[in-house]
C-alpha cells in the first residue's frame, strides 16, 4: 500500500469514526440526535428560541432538514406543521421544508409543485393573479375555496379559481369551467357570459327564470330571453 492509499484509508476511517452526519444522519443518535451539517457534527436537540435562524444548517436523523422554529422552540419541518408558516412567509415548501412567501409570478402548475398553504393543501398556479393559490379547486369545494377569496367560478381542468368569463362565444369557451354549486356552465351568446348551469327542459323556472331570461335553448343549454322575430315554428325549435 503506497502512501496516497494509506491516506485515503485513514481518512475514510476517521471520517467512520467521526460520523460525517450530512451523509450519514443515521449515526445521530441519544442525546445527539440532530445534525449540524454545517460541521458536520451530530448535536443535541436546539432550543432555536422562537427564532428560526438558530435552525440553519440542521436536520434530524433521518437527513431532513429542519428549517423553521415552532411554538415550543424546537427545530422542525414545515411539513410537519404548515399552520407554522404565516405572515409574510404563509406557505411551506416541501423540498426545502422551509416556510416561504407566496409566489406571483407563476405561470404554470408546476412552478407550485411541491408548496402547501397553512392548511397543508398543495397550491396551484391561479394564471389570473400568477399566484400559488389555496388550493386546488374541483367541482365540489367551488363555494368553499372560490367564493370565498373573491372568485365564482372553477376551472377544474386546472384547479384554479377565477372570474366569471364575460366574453365567450361558444360553449366549448367554458368547458372545464364550474359554478359555486360545482355544476358545469354554458355559454350565453346573448350576454357572452358563462352561466349557470346548463339549463334544460327541465330546469326553466330554476336556472332561467331566476336569472330574467324566460327561455331555454335546449340545444346548446343557453337561458335566453323569449324570441321575438320569429316567422316560422323552426325558428323556435329547441326553444
Amino acid at each position: 500500500m503506497n502512501v496516497l492509499e494509506t491516506w485515503i484509508l485513514l481518512l475514510l476511517i476517521s471520517t467512520w469514526v467521526n460520523g460525517a452526519c450530512d451523509v450519514t444522519p443515521w449515526e445521530c443518535t441519544g442525546g445527539l440526535s440532530q445534525c449540524d451539517t454545517s460541521g458536520p457534527t451530530c448535536v443535541a436537540t436546539v432550543n432555536c428560541a422562537g427564532d428560526s435562524a438558530n435552525c440553519v444548517n440542521l436536520t434530524d436523523n433521518t437527513g431532513k432538514l429542519l428549517p423553521v422554529c415552532s411554538y415550543s422552540d424546537e427545530c422542525v419541518a414545515c411539513s410537519d406543521d404548515p399552520a407554522l408558516c404565516s405572515g409574510a412567509t404563509p406557505q411551506c415548501n416541501l423540498s426545502t421544508q422551509a416556510c416561504m412567501a407566496i409566489i406571483v409570478d407563476c405561470t404554470t402548475d408546476a412552478d407550485c409543485a411541491e408548496i402547501v398553504d397553512s392548511s397543508g393543501a398543495l397550491t396551484t398556479c391561479n394564471t389570473g393573479t400568477a399566484m400559488c393559490e389555496h388550493p386546488a379547486c374541483t367541482a365540489h369545494n367551488v363555494a368553499a375555496v372560490c367564493v370565498v377569496g373573491g372568485k365564482t367560478v372553477c376551472n377544474t381542468w386546472s384547479g384554479s379559481c377565477d372570474y366569471v368569463k364575460t366574453d365567450c362565444a361558444h360553449d366549448s369557451e367554458c368547458a372545464g369551467l364550474v359554478d359555486a354549486s360545482g355544476a358545469l356552465t354554458t355559454c350565453n351568446p346573448g350576454y357572452t357570459t358563462c352561466e349557470r348551469p346548463a339549463c334544460t327542459a327541465h330546469n326553466v323556472s330554476d336556472v332561467c327564470i331566476a336569472g330574467s331570461k324566460t327561455v331555454c335553448n335546449t340545444w346548446n343549454g343557453s337561458c335566453d330571453s323569449v324570441k321575438t322575430d320569429c316567422a316560422t315554428d323552426s325558428e323556435c325549435a329547441g326553444l
